[in-house]
């Protein structure tokens, strides 16, 4: 008896001290910290968007190695105020290539193309409707929201790269955009969220607990539960996910005819870590492209200026690691091409058929 007394005693005052230990040496198991880029008080809900910029936000944010301003107007987009006397010539739609994620307001390509358009004189107004993180869907339905502000025509920023996001959107949770498949496995917190895993051993609140009352628990089941984890439902394939995104563009394109607003498609691409443009990512361009030249749709794709920018080894990406977006000097040249094809296509709209918004 006094043998297993001493045994249980070991054991107990053993996993005291690795608790002690694991919770001064590691951070809480399951968690992960709010993105800092991501203030509580920068989105809102949105019935039908799940979430959207909230009018009158404003805050320098930490974004990568930089620190931007991000200021939101009155309709809730990342742009200056629009007076009531104001036409909008050009309403640019999108996700965060077009919201600018990690460049100043007046680097994003949509101040960029506006600059470009007006270099001969020209006094044409540019308005930023891009929102971080939307799928096409969602650029889709906040287009059709918006055709009420009567453009001269609507440019959205189509990036095929990212389709992806029609199977597994970001959506609302608590004042974050998360995706949609984590949403039943999170919980939030004070600082952050935790994350259960996707399996049938352990339910979301156990996990939970462990990962609130026992790190030396919770850090355990972080290493058994890869083995045990319950299989993703499988995704769909690129070619499908590649239709899917067709026939949301399709739908706006539908929306934007039915307002007699002509639409502009703009496709975006991204540059890999090594400086380099994937093949894939062409095709994904192309298909596209196809699409928009098939149905009579005006198309510029970002593809051509930049994996063909003459100065080689230039990096497009603003940030560092795995991150994709647009450097300053990225979205000046995709916008400086989408200008020229703007110009020489004539699709500036005819401003005495606009007048005041």
């Amino acid at each position: 008896m006094r043998n297993l007394i001493l045994f249980l005693f070991v054991c107990v005052t053993s996993l005291a001290v690795a608790e002690l230990a694991l919770r001064v040496a590691l951070p809480q198991p399951g968690f992960s910290a709010f993105p800092k880029s991501v203030p509580a008080d920068l989105l809102q809900a949105h019935s039908g968007r799940s979430y959207s910029y909230r009018p009158g936000f404003s805050a320098d944010i930490k974004e990568s190695f930089r620190t931007v301003n991000v200021s939101i107007n009155s309709l809730g987009m990342r742009d200056t105020e629009v007076s009531a006397d104001e036409r909008i010539d050009f309403l640019a739609i999108g996700d965060s290539f077009t919201a600018g994620a990690m460049v100043e307001q007046q680097e994003a390509w949509p101040a960029q193309l506006q600059q470009q358009l007006n270099a001969d004189g020209r006094q044409l107004r540019v308005l930023n409707a891009g929102v971080s993180g939307y799928n096409m869907e969602q650029v889709r339905i906040a287009g059709e929201d918006l055709v009420a502000l009567k453009p001269g025509a609507i440019i959205v920023g189509a990036y095929p790269a990212v389709s992806s996001r029609l199977w597994d959107p970001f959506v609302w949770l608590n004042g974050y955009p998360v995706r949609q498949s984590k949403v039943k496995r999170l919980r939030v917190t004070d600082s952050g969220f935790l994350l259960a895993t996707n399996n049938r051993w352990l339910s979301n609140k156990a996990q939970f607990w462990l990962f609130e009352n026992l790190h030396f628990g919770g850090w355990l089941w972080s290493l058994i539960a890869p083995s045990v984890e319950t299989p993703e439902p499988p995704k769909p394939s690129a070619e499908e996910l590649t239709v899917w995104f067709l026939d949301e563009l399709s739908k706006l394109y539908d929306a934007t005819s039915a307002a007699d607003i002509p639409l502009i498609v703009f496709v975006l691409v991204h540059q890999r870590q090594d400086g380099t443009f994937s093949d894939a990512l062409a095709g994904y361009n192309r298909s596209v492209v196809d699409y928009c030249v098939a149905n009579g749709i005006p198309v510029f794709d970002s593809f051509g200026v930049l994996a063909g920018y003459p100065v080689e080894g230039v990096e497009f990406r603003a940030g560092g690691g795995s991150d994709f977006h647009w450097s300053p000097l990225g979205h000046a040249i995709s916008a400086k091409g989408l200008a020229d094809y703007i110009v020489a296509r004539g699709l500036i709209p005819d401003a005495s058929e606009l007048g005041p918004q």
